[in-house]
Parts: C-alpha cells; sequence; structure tokens
C-alpha cells in the first residue's frame, strides 16, 4: 500500500469531517472510546503502581525522591488518563498534567501543526492556565505565539472544527507553524522540573477513585 503524504493526509480528513461540524459544539472535544486492549494495559499498570506506591494519591509527593519526579508524574499522568477515558469529570490540574506528554509527544513527532492537528491540540486551554497559574511566563508567552496563529488566538477544542481553521491558512497551513517547531526542537518547553514541580503542589486537586484491582 502506497504511503499518504502528511499533508495529503491532513487535507483528506479535513474534507472527511466536514459533515460532523454541523452536528457538534465547536469547544467540546469529540471522544472516541479506545479499544479493550487500551483499558487492559492500563489497569496492569494501576495495579502495579497501586502496590508500589499506595491508593492514596495525596501521599504521593513523599515518593518525589526515591522514585524521581518523572516516575511520579507518570503516575499521576496514568490515573489521569485512566479517567479521560472511562469520561469522568476532570479538574484543570488533572486536564493540564494529561496534557503535558501530548505536547511533547506530538511536537516532537510532527511539529505544533501536527499538534494541533491531532486530538491532542482539544486541551491546548488547559497547557495555557497551567504556564499563567505556575508562572511558567516564558512558556506562556512562546505557547501563545503559536495560538496567535488562530482567530483571537484561541482554537477551537473541537478538532473537527480546528482543522477547518487549519485549512483556513491556505498555502501557508503548514509553513506559519515551523518557525515555532523549529524553536521548540532547539529549546523545548515547558522546563519539566518546574512543571513537575507546581503539578505537585496542587496535589489535594487530583480526585481519583480507585477501580477495583
Amino acid at each position: 500500500m502506497k504511503a499518504i503524504p502528511y499533508r495529503e493526509l491532513t487535507k483528506s480528513l479535513a474534507k472527511i469531517s466536514f459533515l460532523r461540524r454541523f452536528f457538534s459544539d465547536p469547544n467540546q472535544p469529540e471522544f472516541f472510546r479506545p479499544s479493550q486492549s487500551v483499558f487492559d494495559y492500563q489497569m496492569a499498570d494501576l495495579r502495579k503502581y497501586a502496590r508500589e506506591y499506595g491508593t492514596d494519591v495525596r501521599r504521593y509527593p513523599e515518593f518525589l525522591e526515591s522514585a524521581t519526579p518523572e516516575r511520579m508524574f507518570s503516575v499521576l499522568s496514568l490515573l489521569c488518563s485512566w479517567k479521560y477515558i472511562n469520561r469522568k469529570p476532570m479538574s484543570l490540574i488533572e486536564r493540564h498534567a494529561l496534557a503535558l506528554p501530548g505536547l511533547f509527544a506530538e511536537v516532537n513527532n510532527g511539529g505544533f501543526h501536527q499538534y494541533f492537528f491531532n486530538s491532542a491540540g482539544d486541551d491546548w486551554d488547559a497547557l495555557d492556565w497551567g504556564f499563567e497559574t505556575s508562572g511558567d511566563l516564558k512558556s506562556l508567552e512562546r505557547f501563545r505565539k503559536v495560538l496567535a496563529i488562530f482567530p483571537k488566538g484561541s482554537p477551537y477544542r473541537n478538532r473537527a472544527f480546528r482543522w477547518k481553521q487549519l485549512e483556513a491558512l491556505g498555502e501557508k497551513e503548514h509553513e506559519v507553524f515551523e518557525p515555532h517547531t523549529k524553536a521548540f526542537f532547539e529549546a523545548p518547553f515547558p522546563e519539566l522540573e518546574f512543571s513537575y514541580r507546581f503539578i505537585f503542589s496542587r496535589i489535594e486537586e487530583f480526585h481519583f477513585t480507585w477501580p477495583e484491582l
């Protein structure tokens, strides 16, 4: 099977989504239920983390030195992901914690265009909130320069509507993101140690009901 170039693929998908835009809220992300294997994989990790760190999320900052901030952040991120795939309400700090890995994964893989084209871009507002609330002004400034590509600096949170915004950029749809992507490759943001401290400082805002393990 012949591979479809990324730019051609994005245009094709945007056209396919045309009808859906008549039935969706532009700022209500669409939910696509993951496969059962995703639930099984996450459940296995939940069991492992419950054995290692217990089920009292408020005590997780106690493990930051022995288990490293990166490790404990991955635990919190999994809890947030479990809430998401089970369609549970999430606080802003939970959404921010879940959105961070998506930013790095998408931009490093295909740039800021890919980030906003894919569902990771649905939660751009949680990133913006986190940068501003934590006082990470450098990340906030850089992120808002990317957001400024969209009307009023506010991309739609619904991906199908956001595709239309990208399409409206015309021939420069991809090029306008390239300077920001290049800058991210040279100096990624946010600085993760700072982000981890911010996230764990608000551990009381993480609310997780453990499934039967």
